[in-house]
């Protein structure tokens, strides 16, 4: 406790590989210390130091307790620095430990489609799920004709380059949205209780 202000004093020291070590040492002797660490490394110029101060709290392994500040946190660096692990970790975790409303707002602002459709699902807004689904399916169409009928001769290289990235990220995010949706479709089919018609409605 009464290094508290030793380790604030040079938190922005310590390099990235032992902020880990850190995040363990703050856990089992400074617990109340916990946010305030945290929100030093978020005056970082990168958000890389404060996932890995964080990544320790949430392992995939059993749940601990945490401050909502810390949870929301998290969801926000995950669904920006590692968003293929977004869902493996909803997953991981009982669906009411992490705010699904804020889930749904970090996933949709970083494009994490899969996880935006989890989260709508899990709260009973399956349907609004497949709803997003169909708009982003028209999306990546709309996209994909306007790349090609841009004028790709008339581009300098640099162009035709952002416009190939652009369209092959909107194929990705939608990619993960149908992989989820089929999950989703496959989870309630299988449900005993799900009745027939709404389990075809899902998937068509």
């Amino acid at each position: 406790e009464a290094l508290g202000p030793v380790w604030m004093a040079c938190i922005h020291d310590v390099p990235d590989s032992l902020l880990g070590d850190v995040a363990h040492v703050v856990m089992q002797y400074w617990e109340h210390g916990q946010e305030q660490v945290l929100r030093e490394l978020q005056k970082s110029d990168s958000p890389t130091r404060a996932y890995l101060y964080l990544k320790p709290f949430f392992p995939f392994e059993h749940m601990t307790p945490h401050p909502p500040f810390l949870c929301t946190a998290w969801i926000d660096l995950v669904a920006q620095l590692s968003p293929a692990l977004l869902v493996p970790l909803l997953d991981a975790y009982d669906p009411a430990y992490f705010d699904l409303e804020h889930v749904i707002r970090a996933a949709k602002e970083h494009r994490v489609y899969d996880a935006f459709l989890w989260c709508l699902d899990r709260l009973g807004r399956t349907h609004e799920a497949m709803d997003t689904l169909d708009a982003l399916a028209t999306h990546l169409a709309q996209h994909t004709l306007m790349a090609l009928d841009a004028q790709i001769d008339a581009q300098t290289d640099s162009e035709a380059e952002c416009v190939h990235e652009h369209t092959r990220k909107e194929f990705e995010c939608v990619r993960a949205a149908v992989l989820m949706a089929v999950r989703l479709c496959v989870e309630h089919a299988t449900v005993p209780s799900t009745a027939m018609h709404d389990a075809r409605e899902l998937w068509f």
